[in-house]
């Protein structure tokens, strides 16, 4: 028997618990009637947190039962990367790989303010806190720059050392077809190693035939969803470990998201108290997948969060992103575990405001008046010497209670916060050396570390809310794509227009959101 996984789709509306598949995996691959995975990495709504995971759990079968792919071509590097941990790898002829590195692209509006007359006024803390960049200058500063070189190597860094080993291809080479560009056929896939057959499905299907004595009636396959109901569901155990997702840009109540998901506080307290409250729930692991928001609804959820900790176990999981605001709520769990290739930390905040008023009396015709009773009542045009200080004292008083708090949760010292702190984004292997998590993993470890702090050997997996953990809860109005192709235009103009009616509505609050975003296709 051999079971097609091509209907694994986390966050699809016909889905397959993201969670149970991985059990199902590693159950598999000690299961007799079962003697190959046959994959089609394509259509897997799979971010580059769960693909690590799950291509995990696909290592542990594939050491001791063979994995084939076929696909007609792959849709994205995540495809491939997942794949390349497979025995065999059979692609279309017309198949391709996009096998060109990574890149990010940035789009910066002090231009288009400069020609219509729009003024900025920007508070932040901490010289890596890019954020506001695009609103000030006109291209990257040296800081933001050697962030996103680090957080990019990083990723490709490893991306090329697991393709590296798994396909027993030198990872210089590697880098060296991807620079000059060399797989662009599905023929120089197979020249490089990259694949190891041409062809069509049913050529694939019957390679698998011809492997296991060539007779149809007795080769069966099974989707994975099948497998699971043939496995019958779990065994009913009173005691539970919690799982809550908080997923999305952190906004104040009432906010609806623009794109994808938001965390709010009302919702999040109302996750973490039922758990609380709940005694059969004996640890409880927050997944974290978030860029960050508001300051002041990232203190209110992280002093929630402080509050169950006394109560019972508090791991985080991190997903694709935990930093800024997404670091803010994780900062005084019990245990921080990120995957290795997590963007974390950010550890800062900033303001932006926009003075719109000669800009609208120049190009529209209109003009404001107001009455006030002090001199500084209003903010609705050029700040006041006051203004200025008044916003500043409350962005320093917000970055210090943020470093108060890392400091807390982590045993540090304010001043070896600060150190690792000043808006700075690390990757999650450099977060586990800087001491911002604690274990590099996915969601299973933990659950793992859960169950070992708490006692609780035997558990149930009780998920409060909807899971989704998606790319699209974090596409934000600070998004930044890292492409394996050429960065359309459009999509970078999109970016722009997203951003002004984003500082627009945030014109004056206290942010924290970090400066980088990165879309892995």
């Amino acid at each position: 028997i051999s079971f097609d996984i091509d209907d694994l789709y986390p966050s699809g509306v016909d889905k397959v618990n993201y969670l149970k598949s991985l059990d199902v995996i590693r159950y598999a691959a000690n299961d007799d009637k079962i003697i190959a995975i046959h994959l089609n990495p394509n259509g897997l709504s799979m971010n580059l947190s769960q693909i690590l995971e799950f291509r995990d759990a696909l290592s542990i079968f594939a050491e001791k039962k063979p994995i084939y792919v076929y696909t007609e071509t792959f849709q994205s590097l995540g495809a491939y990367y997942l794949s390349s941990v497979s025995d065999s790898i059979m692609i279309g002829r017309l198949g391709d790989i996009p096998w060109v590195g990574l890149s990010s692209s940035e789009v910066f509006l002090k231009g288009l303010f400069d020609k219509l007359g729009i003024e900025t006024e920007v508070f932040r803390c901490g010289k890596f806190k890019s954020a506001v960049e695009p609103y000030t200058e006109k291209k990257m500063s040296p800081e933001s720059r050697k962030q996103v070189e680090l957080m990019l190597n990083t990723t490709w860094g490893y991306i090329v050392r697991d393709i590296a080993k798994s396909r027993g291809i030198d990872s210089t080479e590697l880098q060296r077809l991807a620079s000059e560009l060399s797989i662009a056929t599905a023929q120089d896939a197979l020249n490089h190693k990259f694949v190891d057959r041409i062809g069509n499905a049913d050529q694939a299907q019957q390679m698998i035939y011809d492997i296991y004595g060539g007779d149809k009636k007795k080769m069966k396959s099974i989707s994975l969803k099948k497998y699971m109901s043939v496995l019958g569901p779990a065994s009913k155990v009173k005691d539970k470990i919690a799982i809550i997702y908080a997923e999305g840009n952190i906004m104040p109540d009432g906010t609806r998201a623009r794109m994808g998901k938001v965390i709010t506080p009302k919702e999040t307290i109302s996750k973490l108290r039922k758990v609380e409250k709940d005694s059969t729930v004996k640890a409880v692991v927050i997944r974290v997948n978030s860029p960050g928001g508001s300051a002041l609804d990232s203190e209110i959820i992280c002093a929630q969060v402080e509050k169950l900790r006394k109560v019972k176990p508090v791991i985080i999981s991190m997903s694709d992103y935990a930093a800024s605001g997404g670091y803010y709520i994780a900062a005084l769990a019990d245990r921080i575990v990120s995957t290795p290739l997590t963007l974390t930390g950010s550890i800062g905040v900033f303001s932006v405001g926009l003075n719109l008023q000669e800009a609208m009396n120049k190009h529209l015709g209109i003009t404001f008046d107001n009455v006030k009773t002090n001199k500084s009542a209003d903010f609705e045009g050029k700040m006041t010497p006051a203004q200025h200080n008044y916003i500043q004292k409350s962005v320093d008083n917000v970055y210090l209670l943020f470093k108060e708090r890392v400091a807390s949760g982590r045993n540090m010292t304010l001043e070896q916060v600060e150190e690792i702190a000043s808006g700075r984004v690390w990757t999650g292997i450099d977060a586990k050396r800087v001491g911002l998590v604690d274990e590099l993993g996915g969601l299973t470890k933990a659950i793992s570390l859960a169950s070992k702090i708490s006692g609780v050997e035997k558990y149930s997996i009780y998920e409060v809310g909807n899971y989704s953990d998606s790319m699209g809860g974090v596409l934000d109005m600070l998004k930044k794509y890292i492409k394996t192709e050429v960065s359309y235009p459009d999509r970078l103009l999109d970016e722009g227009i997203d951003r002004i009616k984003s500082v627009m509505n945030m014109s004056g609050k206290v942010l924290a959101i970090s400066p980088v975003v990165l879309n892995f296709e």
